[in-house]
């Protein structure tokens, strides 16, 4: 008798201990019998071991081999494994089977049972590796020894096979507890435990996140990966975890020699051809063999373990894991030719079409190169994900294929061409818009040529030809026939984008109320939350900094994986307005959150603005050499990607960074590069670019040249709504004013900045200013209007001390505003109602409001009166 087989295996220096499977384990020894049964490689001996180890129960270990098919061999450990817990047990038992003539197998069992029954200990034996049980005798006996156990004995068994035991009936007694793969994949926390804790690799939690999916909780996968891995560079494991979809050489001759190398030939075959397939019923696995009743083989494979799970729901259905899968393909492709294959493929489209399964039928139709069904059925897959406005998932169909395809169905090139443009893949749009193009010739289809003009005006928004666009979208709008509502909002919301881009917002809200009509009609959510999107951009172009942060945020909470673009840009602008509200950290968590979204859906056009929130963040914090690398990364995104009309807006903020750090040159040379045009535009696409320019002219002490310019930038922001530029046109008109010596115009300016930018909580856009502006909030905070305590606040978030307010005449009386005292000044002064509104930067309307306050509160009907009360009350 082999003594070794009588204790646990040694375990491993670097285990994981797993209580929740321990505890299993506890619970389950309280019943007749415990099930382990997974297939190799999830730790079953080691689990079992660790309990042994652990709990205050008595046991004994049987680890078993094929020698053990002999009854009395099997029982001899039986009883040897009771002996290891208590030698005075089975002494009559053992006497027995030392006898020359051996009593038949009911008489030992009983003996057995009997003798443990007349002990007051309690006894768990373990048998390990029972699947080599193939003995009837030894399965037979080991059910009557279960079945007849008294009270204070119970049996684990781990198996790679389900054994030949009444499972279900015990089930149902309450006997039995069983524990499979599932139970036994690694969760999350394990995976980092092991990895990182246990093996030292410097693993970031999107990696252990990769990792756990790739291993699909298989212990020993991880195992394997630990072992290449240990000892390498960060950037070799990166580069190895890029490897792992294509890497099963580390578990080709694992799973062979442990699994397949003795199944029948039969059992090999099956499992090579179904390895094409990601789930399969024995109809399907029918179709691809070429015929067969494999419904008992594979309830057998699934018994037995093999890696090979039945799914939950409707149907007879399986799936391999997927590892074993591609252990299986590779196999598969190192033993057929290759128009086997294809033929194989060519098979499953043809089931899964005839049974109404289109993407699976439409995978293997490409895999076949079948591109005539292919066509056919990623026409109807991708009609729903343009539609849904799905990039991601309709890049990743089209993205890979040939030119056939396209031939065949022109409007597939037309749609990869859109996610292409969508993700940020210029480049890549080329090839499909230029076959679409040669379609549309060939072909003179007015609907194809409507998908042709669609993308064209896409293609205007992300040239920034916001003109052009706007003439192609509006003619597009004409041709749209009733039946088209899907398009016709599409188009519409396009329409509004560069309706915004150009700066009209009137427009663009009208065409985004347009869109809203079509919706309602459509009910279809995808194109809700596209709307909901570029209307929070709209709000927030306006000023309107709390709607569009409610509304980023209902986009986020009702979007899903359908709506993975609007998701993400909801996220980074509502970063954007975390930044502006200088809640810096969520701010920063929002950016994160960008950047890995992008990253995943491989969507570059949204990493740009990432890192400059990440940019600004950095100058807040002083590390300005940190904040232009994140400036010079999202310029390097930009160019990657053929996105050269976004660099000049990165080039911008870069410019402001010199700024702040004195690097007055540079900025010059920013001046330069761009041309005087920047400080004559007035355009709303070149606000930013104008309103940094006139930074520039500021630190070199020349604002008095572009104050007129600010003069007109500040009408037509009024005008035309732009209050979310309107703020820094008129810090910087106060910063100028407060320059040329004019106090009295410098303190309006700053007056109405604060009270623009007090109502929705602008912070960053005073602070991220710069020295210039601190001098007018003392000013602001010394007054005793209205500002007073939010220009105190910006002070005191900007390290300055507060200044104490003047002093209050004594003999005035406060019966009118601090602003109200303003226009009774310039009432008095005789200018005009639109003159009091010019400078004061409000509208007419509002003076007239003033006006009418003024007249009730000094109990006057006209201006005249209004002045000789004011005078005799001190006001002026």
């Amino acid at each position: 008798m082999l003594l070794t087989k009588l204790r646990a295996p040694r375990a491993a220096a670097n285990e994981v201990i797993r209580p929740r499977l321990l505890a299993e384990i506890e619970q389950g020894v309280d019943r007749k019998l415990t099930l382990v049964v997974t297939p190799p490689g999830y730790g079953k001996s080691s689990l079992l071991s660790q309990w042994q180890s652990r709990t205050e129960r008595a046991s004994g270990w049987v680890t078993l081999d094929s020698a053990d098919n002999d009854f009395f061999v099997f029982i001899g450990y039986v009883v040897a494994a009771i002996q290891s817990i208590d030698p005075c047990i089975c002494l009559e038992t053992a006497s027995m089977l030392e006898a020359p003539s051996r009593p038949p197998m009911q008489t030992l069992i009983r003996t057995i049972l009997n003798e443990v029954a007349e002990s007051t200990r309690p006894y768990v034996l373990i048998f390990d590796d029972y699947y080599v049980i193939t003995s009837s005798e030894v399965q037979s006996a080991l059910l009557q020894f279960i079945q007849g156990m008294p009270s204070n004995m119970a049996v684990v068994i781990a198996s790679r096979l389900e054994p030949e035991l009444p499972t279900m009936k015990m089930i149902a007694r309450g006997e039995l507890r069983e524990l499979g793969p599932a139970d036994l994949s690694f969760n999350d926390a394990e995976v980092s435990q092991f990895l990182v804790e246990q093996q030292g690799l410097d693993l970031t939690a999107t990696e252990l996140e990769e990792i756990a999916r790739w291993a699909d909780g298989w212990p020993v996968a991880l195992r394997l990966f630990s072992e290449i891995a240990r000892g390498h560079s960060q950037d070799q494991i990166s580069a190895l975890l890029g490897e792992l979809p294509q890497n099963v050489d580390m578990f080709g001759d694992y799973l062979w020699d442990e699994i397949l190398e003795n199944r029948s030939q039969e059992q090999r075959s099956f499992l090579l051809q179904t390895s094409i397939l990601k789930e399969f019923n024995p109809e399907l696995a029918s179709a691809i063999t070429g015929g067969g009743d494999f419904g008992v083989l594979l309830r057998n494979l699934a018994r037995d373990n093999l890696f090979v799970s039945r799914l939950g729901g409707l149907g007879n259905w399986y799936r391999y894991h997927h590892l074993f899968a591609e252990v299986l393909r590779k196999r598969l492709h190192e033993s057929v030719d290759e128009s086997s294959l294809l033929e194989l493929h060519s098979r499953a489209a043809a089931w899964y079409g005839e049974h109404g399964y289109v993407q699976e039928a439409a995978n293997h139709a490409i895999k076949a190169r079948d591109w005539e069904h292919a066509a056919r059925y990623l026409i109807r897959i991708c009609q729903e994900f343009y539609d849904q406005g799905r990039m991601s998932s309709l890049r990743s169909w089209l993205h890979d294929l040939p030119d056939e395809p396209f031939l065949l169905e022109p409007t597939l090139a037309y749609w990869l061409a859109w996610a292409e443009l969508r993700s940020g893949h210029w480049q890549a749009a080329v090839r499909p818009t230029e076959l679409g193009r040669s379609a549309v010739i060939a072909l003179n289809d007015p609907r194809l040529e409507q998908t042709s003009d669609q993308l064209e005006v896409l293609r205007s928004l992300f040239n920034w030809d916001a003109r052009g666009g706007q003439v192609r979208a509006k003619a597009l709008l004409e041709s749209l026939g009733p039946d088209q509502s899907a398009d016709r909002s599409r188009t519409q919301i396009m329409l509004a984008l560069l309706q915004e881009t150009e700066g009209d917002l009137f427009g663009a809200e009208a065409s985004l109320e347009e869109a809203r009509v079509i919706n309602s009609r459509l009910g279809m959510r995808a194109f809700h939350v596209l709307e909901h999107n570029v209307s929070a951009d709209l709000l927030f172009a306006m000023g309107k900094l709390s709607e569009a942060a409610a509304l980023y945020s209902r986009t986020i909470a009702i979007g899903d994986e359908w709506n993975d673009l609007p998701v993400l840009n909801a996220h980074l602008r509502l970063a954007t307005i975390m930044l502006e509200w200088n809640r810096l950290e969520e701010a920063r968590e929002g950016a994160a959150k960008a950047i890995d979204l992008a990253t995943k859906l491989d969507t570059p056009i949204y990493l740009p603005i990432s890192h400059a929130i990440l940019s600004t963040l950095a100058s807040i914090d002083q590390q300005w050499n940190l904040a232009l690398d994140e400036i010079e990364r999202a310029i390097a995104i930009c160019a990657d990607c053929g996105l050269f009309g976004y660099i000049a807006g990165f080039e911008e903020r870069r410019c402001r960074i010199w700024l702040a750090v004195g690097q007055l040159t540079l900025a010059q040379g920013w001046l330069l590069q761009i041309g005087p045009t920047a400080l004559t535009s007035t355009r709303y696409e070149d606000l930013d670019t104008t309103l940094t320019a006139i930074r520039v002219r500021i630190h070199e002490s020349r604002g008095h040249e572009v104050a007129e310019l600010l003069g007109r930038l500040q009408d037509l922001a009024v005008r035309s709504d732009w209050k979310h530029h309107l703020l820094p046109i008129l810090l910087l008109r106060a910063v100028v004013e407060n320059q040329r010596g004019d106090e009295a115009t410098a303190r309006s300016a700053i007056d109405a900045a604060l009270e623009l930018g007090a109502n929705e909580g602008y912070l960053r856009s005073y602070l991220d200013e710069g020295p210039n502006v601190i001098p007018l909030l003392r000013m602001a905070a010394r007054e005793h209007g209205p500002q007073r305590d939010y220009a105190m606040k910006l002070l005191e978030l900007s390290g300055e001390s507060v200044p104490q307010p003047l002093p209050q005449v004594p003999e005035v009386p406060a019966i009118i505003s601090a602003r109200e005292r303003d226009v009774l000044r310039l009432v008095a002064e005789g200018l005009s109602n639109k003159g009091i509104g010019d400078a004061l930067f409000v509208s007419e309307e509002t003076v007239k409001t003033h006006l009418r306050r003024i007249f009730d509160k000094l109990e006057v009907s006209s201006r005249t009166q209004a002045i000789r009360r004011a005078q005799q009350l001190g006001l002026l």
